[in-house]
């Protein structure tokens, strides 16, 4: 299902996932490696210092760090597919939007995952990472933690071990439902 720009933008929410599939080598090896449609995934925030408009919270390769991008701005200037997962029956607490808030504070400028293995590690599950290590982190590894923040994903799960492509299937999620997959362009 294709979607709108004015449509997208007006609809999302905080907690919802935003996936890119680049056409770039590195976006094409991602795919490769991980054996998915998605090479990057964000997570949408709304917030207030924003004037509620929806925005991405990513970690960005090419940029070397966690990032905060305008969701309206990143969908006119990407060239690759996206697509959209809702995150539906959740009512957040003060509290928990505190808490994310937080921890957007604390990620954003964090330097991109520079272990290329622990990223590595996350696409073969008999390899998975065996502790975290947030000093760093990669896309997916943000929005599992954003999450955890939120109590939407167990403190059990290694944020690492999450990949684009494991956010875009079945998500083990505490509470609430993610929607299929929708493409935008």
């Amino acid at each position: 299902m294709h979607l709108s720009r004015i449509n997208i933008v007006n609809t999302l929410n905080n907690g919802d996932l935003v996936f890119f599939s680049g056409k770039d080598y590195i976006s094409r090896t991602i795919k490769v490696v991980q054996f998915s449609r998605w090479s990057h995934v964000a997570m949408v925030i709304r917030p207030q210092c924003f004037n509620y408009e929806p925005i991405i919270l990513e970690s960005s390769g090419k940029m070397g760090q966690v990032i905060m991008t305008p969701l309206s701005d990143r969908m006119i200037s990407y060239r690759g597919k996206i697509g959209i997962r809702y995150l539906s029956g959740v009512e957040f607490s003060d509290e928990e939007m505190y808490q994310l808030k937080l921890a957007q504070f604390d990620f954003y400028g964090r330097p991109f995952e520079t272990k290329k293995f622990e990223m590595l590690k996350a696409c073969f599950r008999p390899f998975s990472n065996k502790e975290e290590d947030l000093e760093t982190v990669f896309c997916s590894e943000l929005v599992a933690e954003l999450y955890q923040v939120m109590g939407l994903i167990s403190e059990d799960h290694n944020s690492n071990n999450f990949t684009p492509r494991s956010l875009s299937r079945q998500v083990p999620l505490l509470r609430g439902e993610l929607s299929k997959m929708r493409i935008f362009k």
